[in-house]
């Protein structure tokens, strides 16, 4: 994934400015999130790279090794460099005459010593144009090797080492990335790297505990260190400082202390506003869709739903609800599945006529939602894309036989759907039939009677997993059918149910057409402690009592009520 650069956030670009400003120190900066590839610099001009210059060289040698092309059990003599004022970290340059060293020892020195004369063996065995290749791949416009460590008289005819934050920031988060190196030859520099000698820079300014790969480099009037912060969320940081030595470590330490802990503040948010869009979302059947928390600053609400939750934690938000193509139900009952296929589970059905909002066609199952907002599949050629569908009446009766013409019989559960034409009603096909009673205007609202007694009526009918027709019925779609043929909408399951009404704590309390509600189950109550239900352990749609002494109590149902709600219907 390409890198995309930006400005520092305005929060943390106040917060750095006076730390920028203060003293005579000056440092260039760049910083990339390596969970988004998200990055910012701040003058990112071209500076002596130094021995941060030694990290490229390393990605190099580890490519020709990976490609067998640098064997790193290959020995190698080392020339000494005396001319070099840190020979104490130069252990390879001032070993006994003929000593040879493994080309793996060579780069352990030069990264985590920063050994100069195994540096110059190395530019020596690779060339000055040794970084070209990455300059190439990684985009280079300034980063380039034109002379040896320690060559006074390259610098004096200008050939000098350049790089700048944001190239040396991309090179580090291609090699954490794994898109420079095999993983093992990954893992070993930046194992080299998380060794590095020299912690008196950015590493000073980072919590003791916090992993930091990376790598410094001094010239006269130059400090620079660059690395790879890890834990939860890693990030890259590079500086590129220049001015007094002490008052130029002393900037880079602070400017790390800053940056961390705006890095740390947002990572919390992060992972706050993922908790909070995971309380939001726990059920799918809310959204309709996938949303996402995107790690960035600030954190950003992303993905496409039907319903998008409110943005509490003042997100950005770049989620978006999908373009819906209108239809309707073709057949007389339209079952609808967990996922495309019959062998998914059955979680609910529509009914000739109903409207319906396709959320994604496909050639065999459409992902649709309901009337009741209920998202699921659906077989494709029992619905039908179309945006003229306009019902104006709904079957009120269990059941409605109607003869056809050519002798079939038509078979319509209560909840059907027609449109009036004239004295008959029209079908979504088209076809006219005439039925003399058992249909209603939509919108015609009866009372708490006629519900119990509509839903008397399926007393015996067979319990349905995912049953809302004549067909068969489970507790939720008991309940919300014998509503919705009164005129009044519920939600598709138990749990939504007991959400969308008014809740009412006891069962003394209950009365006549009110939902009873255990857990994961629902029915109506009838008075006088009784309950009409669609029980899976009867199989049927039964009665039963909360009364003790009853025929029909229930004792293992009145252990785990959860309490009541009020229907809509309800005067």
């Amino acid at each position: 994934m390409e890198l995309t650069w930006g400005a520092p956030p305005d929060g943390l670009r106040l917060a750095l400015e006076p730390l920028m400003t203060r003293g005579t120190a000056r440092a260039g900066l760049a910083y990339v999130d390596l969970e988004t590839n998200r990055g910012w610099a701040l003058d990112d001009a071209p500076r002596p790279a130094a021995s941060l210059v030694k990290t490229a060289l390393a990605v190099v040698a580890y490519q020709l090794a990976d490609q067998g092309e640098l064997p790193l059990r290959e020995r190698v003599a080392v020339a000494p460099l005396p001319e070099d004022d840190e020979a104490e970290f130069d252990d390879l340059g001032n070993a006994p005459a003929g000593k040879r060293f493994a080309w793996r020892k060579v780069l352990d020195r030069m990264i985590t010593e920063s050994d100069n004369a195994a540096t110059n063996a190395l530019i020596d065995r690779l060339g000055l144009t040794a970084l070209d290749g990455l300059a190439s791949k990684l985009g280079w416009q300034h980063t380039a090797l034109k002379r040896r460590m320690l060559d006074a008289a390259a610098r004096e005819a200008g050939r000098e080492n350049f790089t700048t934050p944001s190239e040396h920031a991309t090179l580090l988060a291609a090699l954490h990335q794994g898109r420079l190196l095999g993983p093992a030859s990954t893992a070993e520099l930046l194992g080299l790297l998380g060794q590095q000698r020299h912690d008196d820079k950015l590493a000073a300014g980072l919590p003791a505990d916090r992993p930091f790969a990376h790598k410094t480099g001094e010239l006269p009037g130059f400090r620079h260190d660059a690395g790879i912060v890890g834990g939860d969320r890693p990030y890259v940081l590079v500086a590129l400082g220049e001015g007094e030595d002490e008052e130029t470590d002393l900037l880079l330490r602070h400017l790390a202390t800053v940056i961390h802990a705006h890095h740390e503040a947002v990572s919390r948010r992060t992972q706050e506003a993922r908790e909070w869009l995971a309380q939001a979302t726990e059920d799918p059947r809310r959204i309709g869709g996938e949303l996402c928390i995107e790690a960035g600053d600030p954190p950003v609400l992303a993905g496409t739903a039907l319903s998008i939750p409110a943005n509490e934690l003042g997100l950005g938000v770049q989620a978006k609800h999908p373009e819906l193509q209108p239809g309707v139900v073709l057949t007389g009952c339209l079952q609808l599945r967990a996922g495309p296929g019959h062998a998914r589970e059955l979680v609910s059905q529509l009914r000739l006529g109903d409207p319906v909002e396709i959320i994604e066609t496909g050639e065999d199952w459409h992902r649709l939602r309901g009337p009741d907002g209920y998202v699921a599949y659906g077989k494709s050629n029992n619905t039908l894309l179309t945006a003229d569908w306009q019902p104006t009446h709904m079957v009120v009766k269990p059941c409605l036989r109607v003869a056809m013409a050519d002798n079939r019989e038509l078979v319509l559960s209560a909840g059907t759907r027609l449109t009036q034409a004239g004295d008959r009603f029209r079908l979504p096909d088209g076809l006219e039939i005439a039925l003399p009673d058992g249909v209603a205007p939509l919108g015609q609202r009866g009372d708490v009677a006629g519900i119990l007694a509509f839903a008397r009526q399926f007393l015996g009918l067979p319990y349905l997993w995912g049953g809302t027709t004549y067909w068969g019925l489970d507790c939720s779609g008991l309940v919300q059918l014998s509503h919705a043929v009164n005129g009044y909408q519920l939600p598709r399951d138990a749990d939504q149910q007991q959400e969308a009404t008014a809740h009412i704590a006891a069962a003394a309390d209950l009365q006549a057409g009110d939902l009873v509600f255990f857990p994961g189950h629902v029915g109506l109550f009838l008075g006088e402690g009784r309950y009409l239900h669609a029980s899976a352990k009867v199989g049927c749609v039964t009665i039963n009592s909360f009364v003790a002494g009853d025929p029909v109590f229930a004792p293992e149902l009145l252990a785990s009520f959860t309490g009541g709600g009020r229907s809509p219907a309800a005067r």
